[in-house]
């Protein structure tokens, strides 16, 4: 049967931990029935982000930050490669390198997404091309496949949708194969032959559309955590080890922002009843969190996220917030490709939390102010409690600067202000 495996950035981000994951490959069972979906290496999507930034205000500054980041990546590869890196993987590394400079070179775009998904993409086309090249040089057999001949998407630039039928067919062609396969994460191909993104974190998605593809036995992904945890350990040292959880609590727990594991990647998952495995690329002796379709008593979970961004918006008559309004404003965040993380409405106000917007702040500000008055905060704290029990809800209830509160059966959530408002 065919298995599905995803490593992150962080399973590759040095040279180190590259061959720590070439060896966690190398031992795969039935290694040959394997596809392995790879990220960015380390911070490459943030410093690939800045070049775009200062690209799209013509800074020549994107050109520096463009030679850091390739020295960066070339002094890596030399650290990965003890007797010099392959003639053929240099080249192939430089190219990529080129394809951005040249990119970066030409007058942009007004379209924002679509610049964004041919800039950034090229993290992952040049972790893989590195991680493929060291598998070669240790002599295990692969191919390495690009994820754009077989991910087919819509136009929907830095959110592109799967198109099923396309996608299936393509993964018919490029991934049965009976050997060891090596794929990028996170992008994928219009029919128009562009580069399209799935959304930050998306190669989690990726590995669950291969998996679904291929009807694939189970899915790990690959973390520098033993699984998934009741919290965030570096923010709170009392999160506790979860071995299992079912799919619905598992999609909850993504929605809310746990970080391991991508809001998307359960669906394609859930329809073929294909399980999940979370297991840590440091310690890959332990066995992990499964998810799966086996129902189980959910944990009280706590999730913080920071860096978040709340609009309240007003009609200029001070109408009731209503069903055209929700629609309206709903539809300019899809069409910027934005979320929302909790929506709050009162009789004229209507309140949404996302993460921060970044350079779309403006977008969004102009074009809610053509029909609203707006209020916005920046840099707040959402915190969302699953199956919270009464000490738990008190600790949160008791904190200073409350902004919202929004409490269901099974969940409660707290937007906290640190920072004061502006209009």
């Amino acid at each position: 049967m065919k298995q599905v495996h995803k490593f992150g950035g962080a399973s590759i981000a040095s040279a180190e931990q590259l061959i720590q994951t070439a060896s966690i490959i190398e031992q795969l069972p039935q290694r040959e029935q394997c596809t392995v979906i790879v990220s960015a290496r380390g911070k490459t999507t943030n410093a690939l982000e800045e070049i775009l930034h200062l690209y799209l205000q013509r800074d020549s500054l994107a050109l520096t930050k463009l030679e850091e980041l390739k020295r960066d990546h070339l002094h890596w590869m030399q650290s990965i490669f003890s007797g010099g890196v392959p003639s053929e993987l240099d080249d192939t590394i430089n190219n990529l390198f080129v394809e951005i400079e040249w990119a970066i070179e030409d007058e942009p775009r007004d379209d924002y997404g679509f610049e964004y998904d041919q800039i950034v993409s090229m993290g992952e086309l040049i972790s893989s091309a590195v991680l493929s090249g060291y598998l070669r040089a240790r002599g295990v057999p692969h191919a390495l496949v690009d994820a754009r001949d077989w991910l087919k998407t819509d136009n929907r630039y830095r959110n592109a949708r799967i198109l099923w039928p396309e996608t299936m067919q393509a993964a018919s062609q490029f991934l049965r194969a009976d050997h060891l396969i090596i794929s990028q994460g996170f992008i994928g191909c219009t029919s128009e032959n562009f580069t399209t993104t799935l959304g930050r974190e998306g190669s989690d998605y990726t590995a669950a559309i291969a998996a679904k593809c291929l009807e694939a036995s189970g899915v790990t992904v690959w973390k520098d955590v033993p699984g998934i945890m009741t919290a965030d350990p570096k923010q709170n040292p009392d999160a506790s080890f979860i071995s299992h959880l079912n799919y619905r609590e598992a999609i909850e727990l993504a929605y809310y922002g746990a970080k391991v594991i991508h809001p998307k990647t359960l669906h394609p998952l859930i329809e073929t009843k294909i399980p999940l495995t979370v297991r840590s690329f440091v310690q890959p002796e332990l066995s992990g969190t499964t998810i799966d379709a086996t129902e189980a008593t959910p944990p009280e979970s706590v999730i913080q996220k920071e860096g978040q961004f709340l609009v309240s918006l007003r009609k200029n008559t001070l109408g009731f917030v209503d069903d055209a309004m929700l629609t309206q404003v709903l539809t300019e965040l899809q069409e910027l490709g934005l979320e929302s993380r909790m929506l709050h409405q009162s009789a004229v106000t209507l309140s949404i939390v996302m993460n921060d917007p970044g350079p779309q702040k403006e977008h969004l500000l102009n074009r809610l102010r053509k029909t609203y008055r707006v209020t916005y905060n920046e840099n707040l704290e959402l915190i969302t409690i699953r199956h919270g029990g009464s000490e738990t809800l008190a600790k949160w209830s008791e904190k200073p600067g409350v902004l919202l509160e929004q409490a269901t059966r099974d969940t409660f959530q707290i937007l906290l202000k640190p920072t004061p408002s502006r209009e």
